[in-house]
């Protein structure tokens, strides 16, 4: 029985070459012998594990030999019942894999649509990985002032933000960029030359003709915001007069910008803001602007005219270094010191007054500006730097304090070998003077900055007045300390007045029967109003002194101002 077993096993494995086959026992009682399962196991486990190819194609013959072998009456029995036990097991065995088939089909299904989910990320990500470096190959654009790779995602971006409530967008068939929003511009960096760092618009640089930024609410414009925009012809700043600053090298080398018209409320113009812009042919500043950065408008070749207002009080260096065709230049009051080279090489400059309030002039300030031919200082200067007018050959009309003058005759002898300066020429005592249309007379005659003045009336019919605390009276300047006795008496003409910080005293019948006036204001150091200096003014509604050490006010000093509500006069302190 167990030979018959035996026999079965190895013609399974004849018949199926390929399946490894575990021979079946009917029952535990007819289980082989200790000594037939260890030799077939030894004969078999080298074939399987050692030589697995090669057992399997040995097999087949092996069996057949072995089969040709048996006894001839063993073989129908075997053959009957393994033909009974193949009959009785078949249906199990083809139910059994149908069932362990269908059971694993789903679960294999979903594992194996799991398995592709998860490969597809990787597979997409890889395939755009490999494809992403043929698509956005990066292109170079060739910018004054160096290489810039740029991609083609940044030149295809016509909009976006360019400040957290700022917004830009570019028309390419016009090409105009165009600001709407609020608020500050990001600035930028042109230096590190990185998408990151570069103003979004990068990519439509070259083409960009006009800016308009009228429509916005911006504050300021960026640092490099278009430096190199070589094409760019106009820029409109908010008609909301909200912009206070234009960054530095904001329009650096904007080629063929000819002109812009700043706005009202602007205080900043930073360095560099237009280097090199040889198209700029003329600039004003606003009223409100107290700061020029440094080579703020250095090389700007075609500019002839800078007109800078009051209230600046700082010009850096070299702000209009090289500025070739510069004929004249009026210094701000505000201004105190002319720093290091601010206008050299300015070839044609001519014609300078430095003002009393400047008092310092930097080194090579007018190096080689060779059209300078007459140059006035205040008797309140007090430096000269080294090679201030070095070059400026044609300097022949010095005015200059003479103790000045001796101080630094080594650095005019470099313009001119033994210039002979004109001296400051000072006002006497009782003598008058006009300044801005106003007249004034000369009440201490010091030369030193101490010397007073008192306003007797204007030169000619003025319909807003604003006195200044000091004014230049030949070669001096004086303090404005009084209002003369009958300075506006009768002026039908006079609508308002600011009285100068550094008056004092309203004199008798200084204003009145001006029945036009409205307004009167200042007088920080107004210690007394005469008698009737108001009297008679029939319009005056609104006077407001700001000072708080008003002693003494005359007798009928505001009589028959009959739209006079309220007085306001500054508690004394």
């Amino acid at each position: 029985m167990n030979h018959l077993k035996v026999t079965s096993v190895l013609l399974s494995v004849a018949m199926c070459v390929s399946m490894v086959v575990t021979p079946v026992m009917a029952d535990d009682s007819a289980a082989p012998s200790e000594a037939q399962t260890t030799e077939a196991t030894e004969k078999q486990v080298p074939e399987a594990t050692e030589k697995k190819p090669e057992a399997t194609k040995k097999q087949e013959p092996e069996a057949t030999e072995k089969q040709e072998t048996e006894p001839a009456e063993k073989q129908p029995e075997a053959t009957e019942k393994q033909e009974a036990e193949e009959a009785e097991k078949q249906p199990e065995a083809t139910e059994k894999p149908e069932a362990e088939e269908a059971e694993k089909q789903p679960e294999a299904t979903e594992k194996q649509e799991a398995e592709e989910a998860e490969k597809q990320p990787e597979a997409t990500e890889k395939q755009e990985a490999e494809k992403q470096p043929e698509e956005t190959q990066p292109e170079t654009d060739e910018q004054q002032g160096g290489e810039t790779k740029i991609t083609k995602d940044a030149k295809k971006a016509n909009g976006g933000k360019c400040g957290p409530s700022l917004y830009w967008a570019y028309d390419d068939s016009t090409t105009v960029l165009t600001i709407t929003g609020s608020g500050a511009m990001y600035s930028y960096d042109g230096t590190t030359q990185t998408l990151e760092t570069l103003p979004p618009w990068f990519g439509k640089m070259s083409s960009i003709t006009e800016v308009d930024m009228s429509g916005s609410k911006a504050t300021s414009i960026g640092s490099y915001a278009f430096y190199n925009a070589v094409a760019l012809t106009t820029v409109t700043l908010p008609s909301a007069n909200t912009l206070k600053s234009i960054g530095s090298h904001a329009f650096d080398q904007c080629k063929a910008l000819s002109g812009i018209s700043f706005t009202e409320n602007m205080t900043s113009i930073g360095s560099y803001a237009f280097y090199k812009c040889i198209a700029l042919t003329s600039v004003t500043m606003p009223d409100t602007l107290t700061t020029i950065g440094s080579h703020a408008f250095e090389m700007c070749y075609e500019l002839t005219s800078a007109t800078v207002k009051d209230k600046v009080s700082a010009i850096g260096s070299y702000a209009f270094a090289d500025c070739k065709k510069l004929t004249t230049f009026k210094f701000p009051s505000a201004m105190t010191a002319i720093y290091d080279h601010t206008f050299y090489e300015c070839e044609v400059l001519d014609n300078i007054d430095i003002p009393y309030n400047i008092t310092s002039v930097g080194t090579s300030a007018f190096e080689k500006c060779a059209g300078l031919t007459t140059m006035k200082l205040s008797y309140k200067m007090k430096s000269i730097g080294t090679d201030a007018v070095n070059g400026c050959v044609n300097l022949t009309s010095l005015t200059i304090d003479m103790d000045l003058f001796d101080r630094f005759v080594t650095e005019f002898d470099k313009a001119q070998k033994n210039i002979v300066p004109t001296p400051l020429v000072y006002a006497a005592k009782d003598e008058i003077g006009v300044w801005n249309n106003l007249r004034y007379k000369v009440t201490n005659a010091s030369k030193n900055g101490s010397g007073t003045v008192m306003l007797i009336g204007p030169q000619t019919p003025m319909t807003t007045v604003s006195i200044p605390g000091a004014v230049w009276i030949k070669d001096c300047t004086y303090k404005v300390t009084r209002i003369y006795v009958n300075a506006f008496k009768g002026d039908t003409t006079i609508t308002s007045i600011n009285i100068g910080s550094n008056i004092s005293t309203i004199d008798n019948y200084a204003f009145y029967k001006c029945t036009a006036l409205t307004k009167v204001s200042g007088g920080a150091n107004l210690t007394s109003i005469g008698s009737r200096a108001f009297l008679g003014c029939s319009s005056l509604s609104s006077f407001s002194i700001t000072s708080g050490k008003l002693k003494t006010i005359g007798q009928y000093a505001f009589a028959s101002c009959s739209k006079l509500k309220t007085v306001y006069i500054q508690k004394t302190t």
